[in-house]
């Protein structure tokens, strides 16, 4: 009887490993891959810029060809080649929503006001001359500081500006900073800066504000420290397509930005060789990629046709 009882414990201890293992695995496997641009200028040279991102949405680095199967209109292609770019030419249309609540205000100095300034500032130095950039800020309530621009000279000024008073309308903001982007053409991001959770009188609730922004396919990267609600932010994320980082303090802000600046500009460019004859007509371009046992797939069009 009591062997019979170790036995059966030492089953279903096993069992458990097994479970558990799978179920990281899984985890590890997790990722995306998304077909930024498709460039058929030059047919039938097609030049893809695609992004390959973790469960966390961070870069994936280091894949080669042999962890990539390319179809056209469902059909194999064999001649391609893939590379690794930092790729500064898609533009970019970014809405900064930054918390200026009262709880970014502190006697010591630099206080987390003027940490997230200084970081916003040297983020925005670092992007193209042809980005665009938005400024908006949420205590008490939502304040469109400046709208998106190229234009980056003034922006640095307008961040000096900011005070930090009053509650965390931070529901509102991320509405009225997906108002903003829904009707650009260029990749379009939403940067959550906040030291804390959605406070004060709101025109919306957090699942009203989440449901806004994912039903438009805008990312949205939660930078989060302080007192944040850290599930909060990850579901944010995750239900957008963005990424979420959680800092211990705002004096770690300058790397969170530029771990987002990462993620635009690292990207792998694929020139597919394509097989179709000129037609004048739109055709799909399927891009598989293994990672750690999983696939996943991504998808672009392209126009067959004679350059001119």
């Amino acid at each position: 009887m009591r062997a019979s009882t170790i036995r059966i414990g030492l089953v279903l201890c096993l069992l458990a490993a097994a479970l558990n293992f799978s179920i990281v695995l899984g985890q590890s496997a997790s990722f995306q891959v998304n077909v930024d641009h498709v460039s058929y200028n030059r047919f039938p040279l097609l030049e893809t810029h695609i992004s390959v991102l973790d469960i966390q949405g961070f870069p994936i680095q280091g894949l080669t060809e042999n962890d990539f199967h390319i179809t056209e209109d469902g059909l194999p292609v064999a001649d391609f080649s893939v590379q690794p770019i930092q790729s500064s030419e898609e533009t970019l249309a970014i809405v900064l929503a930054i918390d200026t609540s009262g709880s970014m205000k502190s006697t010591a100095k630099p206080s987390p006001m003027d940490n997230a300034k200084a970081a916003a500032k040297a983020f925005i130095a670092q992007l193209s001359t042809q980005d665009l950039v938005g400024v908006i800020t949420f205590a008490d309530g939502v304040e469109v500081i400046t709208p998106l621009t190229a234009n980056k000279s003034g922006l640095y000024a307008v961040l000096d500006g900011l005070e930090a008073r009053g509650a965390t309308a931070m529901n509102d903001a991320i509405v009225e900073a997906v108002n903003m982007l829904q009707n650009q053409s260029e990749r379009r991001v939403i940067i959550l800066l906040t030291d804390g959770k959605p406070e004060g009188k709101q025109t919306f609730t957090y699942d009203q504000a989440l449901a806004h922004a994912s039903n438009r396919a805008i990312p949205i990267y939660p930078i989060g420290f302080g007192s944040v609600d850290q599930t909060q932010l990850k579901r944010l994320a995750d239900l957008t397509g963005g990424a979420e980082q959680i800092r211990p303090d705002s004096e770690t802000l300058d790397s969170a930005f530029s771990t987002i600046l990462s993620i635009f500009r690292e990207k792998y460019l694929i020139e597919v060789t394509s097989g179709i004859t000129p037609d004048n007509q739109e055709h799909d371009l399927d891009i598989e990629v293994t990672f750690q046992g999983a696939l996943k797939k991504g998808q672009g069009k392209f126009i067959a046709r004679q350059p001119v």
